[in-house]
């Protein structure tokens, strides 16, 4: 294995998920990859920076953890729509797709 392999490797290991915004035209937060306990604090400061009509992207969430899981779903209590959820973890949310 090449260092610059070992070193993306590592940085994978560290970089769980990508949380992304766009502004228009409802406040959207696309997540991709697994959102895990760790994450949680730089989703709900992403949220917090958004208005009340929050959209989430989940068509490139790949997992979630129990604490990902229950964030996501307080989060559609609160009024955010969830939107394009792979049938995994649309079944961890606990809806059908």
């Amino acid at each position: 294995m090449r260092l610059d392999d070992v070193a993306r490797n590592f940085l994978y290991t560290l970089m769980s998920v990508r949380i992304t915004t766009e502004d228009a035209p409802r406040d959207t937060i696309r997540i991709d990859g697994d959102l895990r306990a760790a994450d949680v604090v730089t989703l709900l400061d992403v949220c917090g920076e958004k208005g009340p009509r929050l959209l989430l992207d989940l068509s490139g969430l790949q997992h979630a953890d129990d604490v990902g899981i229950q964030l996501l779903k307080m989060l559609r209590d609160d009024g955010a729509l969830l939107h394009g959820a792979r049938p995994y973890v649309a079944m961890l949310l606990g809806h059908s797709k």
